[in-house]
């Protein structure tokens, strides 16, 4: 893992893992609260339908390696940036779980765009289509989370 991404990973996750959210100001409303996961989902889901589009394209022989590694990495970077965002928002009280949950989601995603990235860089087919694989499933489980925590799905 190339170290910026790890200590970027790495204070994405800080916060879940020390009892999720930097306290800064007064909760989040609501709804305020339910469009910020929505739009923070979506951008994890948007990342990685990219990666999966690129990922398909290069195994078909569209793509070169580098364009693909740039727009991974793009994709990580952007959502880096997000989570990062929704890791400062103190949601409402009953939101508390919610909360740790998209942001374990989110770092799972981020650790997935990574892999996507690190398999795309080599020569190995099989490990390509491992991380496709990983891509794809992710994508599916933020979907279904995104719709759950907000009752809708973007």
């Amino acid at each position: 893992m190339r170290r910026p991404l790890a200590l970027a990973i790495l204070a994405v996750l800080l916060p879940v893992l020390t009892g999720c959210g930097l306290r800064s100001g007064a909760a989040v409303s609501e709804s305020g609260w339910t469009d910020k996961v929505d739009q923070t989902l979506g951008a994890a889901i948007s990342s990685l339908g990219t990666t999966e589009v690129v990922l398909k394209n290069q195994a078909n022989g569209h793509l070169t390696r580098s364009y693909v590694v740039v727009a991974v990495r793009d994709s990580q970077r952007t959502l880096a940036k997000e989570v990062q965002t929704f890791g400062s928002k103190q949601p409402p009280a009953s939101k508390v779980a919610d909360k740790r949950t998209a942001m374990r989601a989110l770092g799972h995603a981020l650790a997935v765009l990574d892999s996507a990235s690190n398999a795309a860089s080599g020569a190995d087919i099989a490990a390509r289509r491992t991380a496709l694989l990983e891509v794809e499933r992710t994508y599916q489980e933020l979907s279904t989370l995104q719709t759950r925590l907000t009752g809708g799905g973007g």
